[in-house]
């Protein structure tokens, strides 16, 4: 079987982190797996997965509209010949486009977000067409994206398969704790979606009560300096600290008391996943596919997009030192669920089944 994980640029993100363990899972396992980005963006995922011997194609994609993705991925399709096309997020209407004209026999889309915030209106337009007419394959990435896909795009529950996110990271060794400090620790792109605001202004509530905290944010985006300003305006500067867009996020959850994330939408976030990893306890808005992973009371704590509910729920953890450990208990406990060899059993057992179906129609 030979495989074409699609993506439009590999930036630090969960959904290029997906497509990074997902093709060195299927790697290893002996599939033949090739990566295509739409931009020509180089990073460390790149290095990662070029460094194992999978080949990136880089498409030289303009800003905007580019109408000559279709020609060029088709194009590269008809020469590759995969049996299955996989895409993501914003290349969907480019790469199932150029697949069908191709005659590849599979074409999988997995929605990394609430269906009806994962792509813009034409977009969403385009995709239903796709599901319409059978030309792809949506796949859920939790049991409430899964509900938003069939109710956005008229399908049956049983047409959408659920395969959660994966990640696999290690613990780094020998990580010090700095006990002066109350630790935490956010991940996400400066995007509106990730609701950096409400988190700034709600730790600054916080540290009113806990003057020993400390924020760190991992990340970049169009808000970058927007929040800069915001911690400024707060005077939050010697307890905020913006670290950009770092690799090695396991060495900062490896010192946090607590994992936040206060999104206003979200689909089955990597980063939570990785703090589920770290055995970090989670405060996070109860958005999304999130409510499917993190049990309030059990992995984590659940709060609302206000201020105020957030501040509470950090100074609970912040104070109750036994919860802390009985919820970094249950994050340490979650995390196989969500690992890289459960997802990447999930894609090649889809795959297979898919194929298996589009022989046996042919040969009718």
């Amino acid at each position: 079987m030979k495989v074409i994980e699609v993506e439009s640029s590999f930036g630090l993100g969960g959904g290029q982190r997906v497509v990074e363990s997902l093709s060195l899972g299927m790697f290893s396992r002996g599939i033949d797996v090739g990566v295509v980005s739409l931009f020509d963006n180089h990073t460390v995922i790149t290095d990662n997965i070029e460094a194992a011997g999978i080949p990136i194609k880089y498409m030289g994609k303009k800003r905007g509209f580019d109408l000559s993705m279709i020609g060029r991925l088709e194009n590269y399709f008809r020469t590759e010949k995969p049996d299955v096309v996989h895409t993501h997020l914003h290349t969907a209407k480019y790469a199932i486009t150029a697949a069908k004209r191709a005659d590849v026999p599979v074409v999988v889309h997995t929605v990394h977000n609430i269906a009806n915030k994962e792509l813009p209106f034409i977009d969403r337009v385009i995709q239903g067409s796709f599901y319409k007419h059978n030309d792809a394959i949506p796949v859920a990435i939790s049991p409430i994206v899964q509900r938003s896909v069939s109710s956005l795009y008229n399908l049956p529950l049983d047409a959408i398969p659920l395969i959660y996110n994966g990640v696999d990271r290690e613990l780094p060794k020998n990580c010090i704790k700095d006990q002066s400090h109350f630790e935490v620790v956010h991940i996400g792109r400066y995007e509106e979606q990730k609701n950096h605001g409400l988190l700034v202004r709600g730790f600054a509530k916080f540290c009113k009560n806990a003057p020993e905290a400390h924020l760190t944010l991992l990340g970049d985006g169009p808000r970058f300096k927007e929040i800069e300003n915001l911690i400024a305006e707060l005077h939050m500067g010697d307890h905020i600290t913006q670290r950009g867009s770092v690799d090695n996020v396991m060495e900062y959850l490896a010192v946090a008391d607590i994992f936040v994330l206060p999104s206003r939408f979200e689909g089955l976030p990597i980063s939570l996943i990785e703090a589920f990893i770290a055995g970090v306890p989670s405060v996070c808005t109860s958005v999304g596919g999130i409510p499917d992973v993190l049990i309030d009371g059990v992995n984590g704590l659940l709060c609302s997009q206000s201020e105020d509910d957030f501040c509470s729920k950090m100074e609970l953890l912040h104070r109750d030192a036994a919860l802390r450990r009985k919820l970094a208990n249950g994050s340490s406990k979650s995390a196989a669920k969500y690992s890289c060899s459960s997802m990447t059993d999930g894609y090649i057992n889809l795959f297979n089944t898919a194929l298996d179906m589009t022989r046996r129609q042919n040969v009718k």
